[in-house]
């Protein structure tokens, strides 16, 4: 295991969400409840967390977020919930790199979000420059 994973909690979701982790670098390490996920964080390095809430079971998202900021306090944690989804505590929201995203789980909207929030991929530095110059296909990309 090393930090280009992202562990993903939650039970066979979206495959649009392992697909976004796969198209910006990362490789998924799923894992279906809290303390799966918890033992799995102690015992590794991961670029981020995914929590696919409605398909995560025993699930309380402040006891998962402040068990996995006592294993790791640096690790970007992203908390997918359905777009009509009530908002989340404010003590859920107010921990540092803590992020809840009300999402419809297109592909290319978790890519986007995903880039943005993860731990960046190691890459060459050839190869940073190449894609911030915009010489990809279509130019710069504006996030």
């Amino acid at each position: 295991m090393t930090d280009q994973e992202v562990l993903l909690l939650g039970r066979e979701g979206s495959s649009a969400l392992v697909e976004a982790v796969f198209e910006v670098g990362h490789t998924p390490r799923r894992r279906g409840t809290m303390r799966e996920a918890l033992r799995q964080l102690d015992l590794a390095r991961f670029a981020g967390i995914v929590v696919d809430w409605p398909t995560a079971q025993d699930f309380d998202a402040l006891e998962f977020v402040l068990n996995a900021r006592d294993i790791d306090s640096q690790v970007p944690i992203i908390i997918l919930q359905a777009t009509d989804a009530p908002a989340a505590s404010p003590e859920l929201v107010s921990i540092p790199n803590t992020f809840v995203l009300h999402s419809d789980r297109r592909l290319d909207r978790l890519a986007k979000a995903l880039r943005l929030l993860l731990v960046p991929v190691k890459t060459s530095s050839a190869a940073v420059d190449a894609h911030e110059m915009g010489s990809e296909k279509g130019g710069p990309q504006h996030v």
